[in-house]
This record gives C-alpha cells, structure tokens and sequence, in this order.
C-alpha cells in the first residue's frame, strides 16, 4: 500500500524537531555546568585558553586549585595538572 504524504508533513516535522530541541535545550540549562555545582565553594577555578593548531581558535579549559592554594606563595610548587 502506498502512503501520499501531504505537502506540508516536511514543515511540520521541522517545526516539531525544532521546538524539541528548544525545549530540551531550556530544560536541561542546569545541567550544562553542572562541574561548577560539583566542586567545593573553597576550591578556586580558573578558566584559561589553550592555544589550537589552527590561527584564532582556543581550547577551553577550566583549572581547579586545592583548598588553600595560593598561587603568590613560594613554598608551593604548582600542582599538577590532570587533563582528560
């Protein structure tokens, strides 16, 4: 058996996707950060960018201290860093 889609079935699922899409996007905003609701209020965050390959363009990336970290202080050494 043959289906006849109607002229406007392409319109109407677009206009369904993208209101999906809105939707999930909106609702789901507290999640999106959610490293920051993660770490302790006493642990200081830093973001820096890390240069690419290509001219202009950064890498993200987002360092966190131990609590009581200074970095002023000469008798710590800097952390190590963990990159995933």
């Amino acid at each position: 058996m043959v289906q006849h889609h109607g002229y406007f079935q392409y319109p109407h699922l677009k206009l369904l996707i993208v209101l999906l899409r809105v939707w999930v996007r909106f609702s789901s905003a507290d999640k999106i950060r959610r490293d920051k609701a993660l770490a302790p209020p006493d642990v200081e965050h830093e973001r820096i960018k890390i240069p690419s390959r290509e001219p202009g363009r950064y890498i993200l990336a987002d360092l966190y201290y131990p609590p009581g970290f200074r970095a002023s202080s000469p008798l710590f050494p800097r952390p190590p860093i963990l990159v995933n």
